[in-house]
């Protein structure tokens, strides 16, 4: 089996400076929620919540990854 570390939360710096040492980020955000909000990340999958069942083998178990979500509420 492979060696799996598990983090529960990180801080936008952490992740950047993962995908800046080849992390992949991946964003389960729903495609009408990522084009109100779009990261410039080179590094970056879109698998929305909604597919991610069939989807998740798409990530490469061979990278770090993190999985991210953000929720922008409106004031």
């Amino acid at each position: 089996m492979e060696k799996q570390t598990l983090v529960k939360e990180i801080c936008p710096t952490t992740t950047q400076g993962w995908v800046k040492n080849g992390a992949l980020l991946v964003d389960v955000r729903e495609k009408d929620e990522v084009a109100e909000l779009a990261y410039d990340v080179t590094n970056i999958i879109n698998i929305p919540l909604s597919e991610f069942e069939e989807r998740f083998n798409e990530i490469p178990k061979d990278k770090e990854v993190v999985m991210e979500c953000v929720v922008v509420e409106e004031v």
